[in-house]
């Protein structure tokens, strides 16, 4: 099976349409001419439709496991619901949103790192052979998998015409390319402080396939979310709240073990010694 990851903003809108849109915002937030060109996209490749838009955490429950073909029935966002809609009377496959994965870095937006929410996306459909990424994205979006992005843009001919275009169809053949192999858990330990965090104390949940550990704990009825992510060279220490957000560089469990102290969480001994038995 093939996938195009497609963006919203910049990507089936362009600057003109966003200021017609911001002048009269009973008009849908998408320019269905763009549309047209992903239908073209889509049944010249024999795509599947996979969303990827920060609109896909607005209003919507529970995470990535929808009835696409009615969402009403999982969106509170009328404007995704319409988009949806759009999508299904083009007759355009789609298959999913990628989900949230805290980003090893920061981005405009928690969640935002688009490289990770497509690599887990990926893990979690083997079924996908190969993909293209279209999108308007920033550098820190999408690196990793920058071999397989068609640039779209707010802008592109300086007079406010952009996103999808007619030239971006022949460009799609140029970056649909296989899925890249994966880290197996065995790889993902090769990373010894990985490992040390892994069997440690602290009871985080192993989501390792895409180099996830996390912890939730509730604060004043609220949740907060340590998560820590790896490339295999380095840790990322992420801290999540309602209000704020943190991420640091782990170089060592001391330092790990400095930063979870400073948010009261502690390792249990017995835990850990249990864990590095087995």
């Amino acid at each position: 099976m093939k996938v195009a990851f497609v963006d919203i903003d910049g990507t089936l809108t362009d600057e003109n349409y966003l200021r017609e849109y911001y002048a009269n915002p009973t008009k849908v937030r998408f320019c269905e001419s763009k549309v047209k060109i992903l239908k073209k996209i889509v049944d010249k490749y024999d795509l599947k439709f996979v969303l990827t838009s920060a609109w896909k955490i607005s209003g919507c429950h529970p995470p990535h496991s929808y009835n696409f073909n009615n969402p009403k029935e999982w969106s509170d966002f009328p404007a995704l619901v319409e988009f949806f809609d759009l999508l299904k009377d083009y007759e355009i496959p789609v298959i999913g949103m990628v989900p949230s994965v805290p980003n090893p870095g920061y981005s405009w937006g928690a969640n935002m790192w688009k490289d990770f929410d497509i690599q887990a996306f990926l893990i979690e459909h083997p079924e996908v052979t190969d993909y293209v990424i279209i999108d308007d994205g920033v550098e820190n979006d999408i690196v990793d998998l920058k071999d397989h992005w068609v640039k779209t843009y707010y802008n592109e001919d300086g007079k406010g015409n952009g996103g999808l275009l007619p030239h971006h169809i022949d460009e799609v053949a140029e970056k649909l390319k296989p899925v890249e192999k994966k880290y197996t858990e065995e790889e993902m330990e090769e990373n010894e402080l990985y490992k040390e965090i892994k069997y440690s104390g602290y009871n985080m949940i192993n989501a390792n396939d895409y180099g996830l550990l996390y912890y939730d704990f509730d604060v004043d009825n609220y949740i907060i979310h340590v998560t820590l992510s790896f490339d295999k060279k380095n840790v990322f220490f992420h801290w999540y709240d309602p209000y704020e957000e943190y991420w640091s560089v782990v170089h060592n469990y001391e330092e790990l073990v400095e930063k979870m102290n400073y948010f009261n969480l502690k390792p249990d001994e017995k835990i850990k010694k249990k864990t590095r038995m087995c």
